[in-house]
């Protein structure tokens, strides 16, 4: 996870919901380098909530690249209106989504705590 990137880029093409995947060609400039962009797409994320249970975090407009890490974007995160606290000794990704209530179409309201671990200076989800 990264405060200063404004996109996630994901070079794992397993992450990605292959249906979702659009062609593009473009060059990312960053620290380490350039990187080459074949694709655009949502990437499927399983992570484990502060009550233990799974739960499968979607993130859209994911930035496909050539290389072999994965960044999420703090800034992509709140866009997408979850809060990422890592101001405190519990780094946290917080936020509200709809989740199915039972086999019919109806939905209830669900509220998210995925806490986060730092390892070697990154966040990362924690269970993963």
């Amino acid at each position: 996870m990264d405060s200063g990137a404004g996109q996630s880029v994901f070079g794992s093409e397993e992450a990605f919901i292959s249906e979702s995947l659009r062609p593009c060609d473009i060059e990312v400039e960053g620290i380490a380098g350039t990187i080459a962009i074949t694709s655009v797409g949502t990437v499927r994320l399983l992570a484990t909530e502060e009550s233990g249970r799974r739960v499968v975090c979607l993130f859209h407009n994911v930035l496909k690249s050539s290389g072999e890490h994965n960044l999420l974007s703090v800034s992509q995160i709140h866009t997408c209106g979850h809060d990422v606290d890592l101001h405190n000794a519990a780094p946290v990704i917080s936020g509200e989504t709809w989740m199915p209530l039972d086999a019919t179409s109806r939905t209830t309201k669900h509220h998210f705590r995925i806490p986060l671990e730092l390892r070697d200076g990154l966040y990362v989800f924690s269970g993963m």
